[in-house]
């Protein structure tokens, strides 16, 4: 996939999901009951995007501190990968405490080819 289209992908991701945080936030009260714990496993494909993008998009709004296990994702592609970097950057500019529980072999991977892995926060899982 060229660059510019992984840019453009990218960007629409960010833009939707700031989008719905600015449509359903007066909806989200600190203290709702939303876990911040996310386990990603198995395989995860474009045809997962849009319920990860809804359970990331509930527990960004939930304002609660974030941590992700990811040790069991066999298989990712690349929408999903670029779905949680654009997750990863509003969580940062959020100012939302973030980590990394695990982190598999195939995600990294996938992140590292598409040019993702220093803004995904590996480093600390």
């Amino acid at each position: 996939m060229p660059k510019k289209i992984e840019t453009e992908a990218l960007e629409d991701t960010q833009q939707t999901m700031q989008e719905e945080e600015n449509i359903v936030e007066s909806e989200a009260a600190e203290g709702s009951g939303i876990s911040g714990q996310i386990v990603l496993e198995g395989k995860l494909g474009i045809a997962d995007v849009k319920n990860l993008h809804l359970k990331l998009s509930e527990v960004l709004l939930a304002q609660v501190d974030i941590c992700i296990q990811a040790e069991d994702l066999n298989r990712v592609d690349g929408a999903v990968v670029q779905l949680l970097y654009a997750f990863i950057k509003q969580v940062k500019s959020n100012a939302t405490v973030f980590q990394w529980l695990s982190v598999s072999e195939s995600l990294r991977e996938a992140a590292q080819t598409l040019g993702l892995s220093d803004g995904m926060c590996f480093e600390k899982a």
